[in-house]
């Protein structure tokens, strides 16, 4: 599948499924209802660690952010002078 086919696949659903698919490199399966919509996902145990293990990175980089929201820093070159 082409990366153009696997974007516009991916977006459909949400950005976020679509860098977790391509880039973490899910292999994800879809349960549809009767009319083809997509219900449910299942992901292999190894998918789902990978998913869980990008979510607290995440969750770090985003407490990180929140924490130095407002603080300076001293830039390296300053520091290593």
């Amino acid at each position: 599948m082409t990366a153009e086919r696997l974007a516009s696949h991916y977006v459909a659903l949400h950005p976020a499924i679509w860098y977790l698919a391509v880039v973490v490199k899910l292999n994800e399966k879809f349960i549809t209802d009767k009319t083809g919509r997509k219900t449910e996902v299942i992901l292999s145990r190894g998918d789902y660690q990978k998913l869980m293990d990008y979510l607290e990175d995440l969750e770090d980089r985003l407490e990180i952010r929140r924490r130095n929201k407002g603080a300076s820093f001293t830039p390296w070159e300053t520091v290593k002078a």
